[in-house]
């Protein structure tokens, strides 16, 4: 039976009344009276040695029932290189990184004992941009880089350096290509780090069962990436974890990583099991938790003179911040996709997983995506006007079409990409049309 099209009509969600009436129980909303409460103690440096951390202070302070630090948790963790520890440990690499967890009967009792912690910090030089982190003599942000584990075998870390992973694309011949070239432009462009801002803050409750079983409540938008990541760092069966998600309050990509998942079910083993629940104030969720990446392209394009590009040579640098977790995922994807929507027979793109002293990063919509899409169409609408050629007609003249090859080698076909040509056709009419 043929589907009627969703194009243009308006479907109601099957949440949508509870969400406007305020009928709609987000994780935060259902708090068991037994619950204890923790707050984190974070880094108010961004790169330094740990000297010492004293908590004598805050261990006699009212209703506090437990302190933990790195050292109590010797582990590391990350999806593709084990490179971040729950709690720093030994040195901290952000502003704004957990070193300890206060436990207490309520949040306000946490927060009290948070402020009668003493860390003596020894302050390192600081790598605060990309073009500092690839320097030849640059401070480096994990000396141990060449000895983690990764949790995958398509990461490549190089010791020695700030550099987490590379990747290297090529296609056709690129010397030919710029050979063949009336014209060649190149650009530079930089994307700054930017936070996800949903309108609910980050939060978990963890509870060990006396059985064993690990009960996990959480505001993620990737419960089961949640599970297999608790799973390895402290070696549980996944089936003996589980995770339980209500509504979320926005995500964005930022609540895709484990974060404070694995600090709630430290607390709670820490208390012996009692549910625990963390939650970050605003201001926490914005300078701790992960955020969007930074990038630095440089691209040089060439193309003759009636608008065909004939190569593309791109370097994107991508800032993972201080630990991995998904950056070179999103490096990756950029440089699979680093020709955009556009058939380019000679390419060459280096794409670079870099950390700096910033927080780490994880995933924003689009994936990286929009960083190479930001580059590769500025660069374009740049190279139009060097031709003094309308930008659409460019574009359409270099549209991916059934049989071309993308960056990978993939086959583009109809069913795979579309007809790019006719929805940018119709994209313009129908823009004019409302202007």
């Amino acid at each position: 039976m043929p589907t009627k099209s969703q194009i243009g009509v308006s479907t109601l969600r099957k949440e949508a009344w509870d969400k406007v009436t305020g009928a709609a129980k987000y994780n935060g909303d259902r708090i068991p009276r037994s619950t204890l409460h923790a707050r984190i103690l974070t880094s108010t440096k961004a790169h330094a040695i740990i000297q010492s951390i004293d908590t004598k202070e805050a261990e006699k302070s009212q209703g506090v029932q437990k302190i933990i630090t790195g050292e109590q948790v010797p582990i590391l963790t990350g999806p593709l290189i084990q490179d971040r520890p729950p709690l720093a440990r030994e040195k901290v690499r952000y502003f704004g990184e957990p070193i300890a967890i206060v436990v207490a009967n309520s949040e306000e009792e946490a927060a009290r004992a948070i402020t009668l912690i003493k860390v003596k910090y020894k302050p390192l030089p600081l790598v605060n941009s990309i073009s500092e982190a690839i320097k030849p003599d640059t401070p480096l942000i994990h000396e141990e880089l060449g000895n983690y584990v990764c949790a995958t075998e398509d990461v490549f870390p190089k010791a020695h350096t700030n550099i987490a992973d590379e990747v290297k694309i090529r296609k056709g011949n690129l010397a030919l290509g710029f050979s063949e070239s009336d014209l060649i432009l190149e650009a530079e462009f930089k994307l700054p780090h930017s936070d996800h801002i949903a309108m609910e803050v980050r939060n978990a409750m963890a509870q060990i069962l006396p059985s064993g079983k690990v009960l996990i409540y959480t505001s993620s938008q990737a419960p089961s990436s949640v599970q297999k990541d608790l799973s390895m760092a402290f070696n549980i069966q996944e089936s003996d974890i589980v995770i339980k998600v209500p509504l979320v309050g926005g995500g964005f990509g930022g609540k895709a990583n484990t974060h404070l998942e694995y600090l709630a079910y430290i607390a709670s083993k820490a208390v012996k099991g009692r549910m625990v629940r963390i939650s970050n104030t605003r201001e926490e969720d914005i300078m701790s938790a992960p955020s969007k990446i930074e990038v630095e392209a440089r691209l040089k394009i060439g193309a003759t003179k009636d608008g065909i590009i004939k190569a593309l040579e791109a370097r994107y640098y991508v800032s993972c911040g201080a630990y991995s977790d998904t950056g070179p995922r999103m490096a990756r994807a950029i440089a699979a996709e680093c020709s955009g929507p556009y058939h380019i027979e000679n390419i060459s793109c280096d794409s670079l997983t870099v950390y700096t002293n910033h927080p780490y990063t994880t995933s924003f919509r689009g994936f990286g995506h929009t960083a190479l899409t930001f580059c590769i169409e500025r660069i374009l609408d740049m190279l139009a006007k060097k031709l003094k050629m309308d930008p659409l007609d460019l574009r359409i003249n270099n549209s991916l079409s059934p049989n071309n090859l993308s960056p990978t080698q993939t086959k583009i076909s109809l069913s795979n990409t579309g007809d790019l040509p006719r929805c940018l056709i119709s994209s313009h009419t129908n823009l004019y049309f409302y202007r």
